[in-house]
This record gives structure tokens, C-alpha cells and sequence, in this order.
């Protein structure tokens, strides 16, 4: 297993859904483009974060953008999924395009946003134009070029790869690790 100390220093940059204190941290390097990201979204994270044993309290999900080079439409999914997070809508976005995986180049980032229930339109289209997306999916993609990555999904459990292919058990088990553990990197 690889650990990446320190690693609340540069997770703190990516898109957090829960607490940002939380015991345990589940961090995801993702494409939207990515079918194995899709498969580990719908059929591994979700069903775990929706397990009622674990809170937001408990556990928080980080997603960090690397929009690979070969998929010609990633970068701009990850920009339309920050200005969909700006407005508390990120993993609703998530779902709309994975569900839809096969719709990208096709459909519009506004009707994927419609999809999600992103409530301000006109501020998610003028986002899409705007730096503060663009610079914060730089900086994600710059992360994961400093630790490494090179393939999406990468899974971390507080900065501790975790190895693929990944199913729903060995993700719990991985949050069970980690809950016996302190948490090392504040």
C-alpha cells in the first residue's frame, strides 16, 4: 500500500462533500469520461456512503479532477461539476453525468445540470466561463501529477492508496482501517 503523508495539505483543495474534520477521509482522483470511475460512483461509493452506519461526521468524500488526456470532453465535465458544487450541487451533478456517461459531447452541461436540480442557472452557465472553476480543476490535476496518478479511479482512505479493482466490502473495510487508526495527517 502506498500512504501519502501530509495528505490533508493538498486535500483540502479538492471538492469535499462532509466534514472536513472527519475521522475518515475517502479520497477519489476521477474523470468523468472514466467508465471504471462510473462503476466505482454507482456501485461501490454510493451504496457506502449510503450505509447508515456512517455519518458525515464520520466519514467525508474528496473528489480531486484529473481529466485524462485521451477523453476529449473530461476537463470541461469537471469544470460544469465545481460550478454545479458551488451551488451544493456536486455529487447530485456526479450522478446526473454517470448516469448519462454515454450523453457527454452530446448534451449540454446546462441540461446535465437541470438534470442534477442546480438551482441558479444562469450562474452555473456564467461559471463555466468564469477562473474560479478552471483554477481549482488545475489544481487538482497539478496534485495528482505531483503524487503520481496516472490512472482514474485512484481511491485514498486518509492518504492510503487502496488497490483496484474495489467492491463495496473491501471499501468498508478499508473505513473500518481507518476508523481504528488516528487520523495522522491534520
Amino acid at each position: 500500500d502506498t500512504r501519502h503523508d501530509g495528505w490533508d495539505d493538498w486535500a483540502i483543495h479538492g471538492t469535499w462533500t462532509g466534514d472536513t474534520s472527519a475521522e475518515v477521509v475517502v479520497i477519489e482522483f476521477l474523470d468523468l469520461q472514466c467508465i471504471g470511475c462510473k462503476v466505482f460512483h454507482e456501485r461501490v461509493l454510493k451504496p457506502v456512503l449510503a450505509d447508515s452506519m456512517w455519518t458525515e461526521a464520520e466519514v467525508s468524500l474528496v473528489a480531486m479532477h484529473f481529466p485524462l488526456r485521451n477523453h476529449a470532453h473530461s476537463q470541461p465535465a469537471a469544470i460544469a461539476s465545481e460550478c454545479a458544487g458551488f451551488q451544493g450541487k456536486f455529487l447530485d451533478f456526479l450522478d446526473a453525468v454517470f448516469t448519462s456517461q454515454d450523453s457527454i459531447g452530446l448534451k449540454g452541461w446546462g441540461a446535465f445540470a437541470e438534470d442534477a436540480g442546480v438551482p441558479d442557472r444562469p450562474a452555473f452557465e456564467s461559471c463555466l466561463a468564469s477562473d474560479r472553476a478552471h483554477e481549482r480543476v488545475a489544481r487538482a490535476r497539478a496534485i495528482a501529477d505531483s503524487l503520481g496518478v496516472r490512472a482514474t479511479p485512484t481511491v485514498m482512505v486518509n492518504g492510503r492508496e487502496i488497490d483496484l479493482p474495489l467492491r463495496p466490502e473491501d471499501l468498508l473495510e478499508a473505513l473500518a482501517e481507518a476508523r481504528r487508526e488516528p487520523r495522522t495527517s491534520r
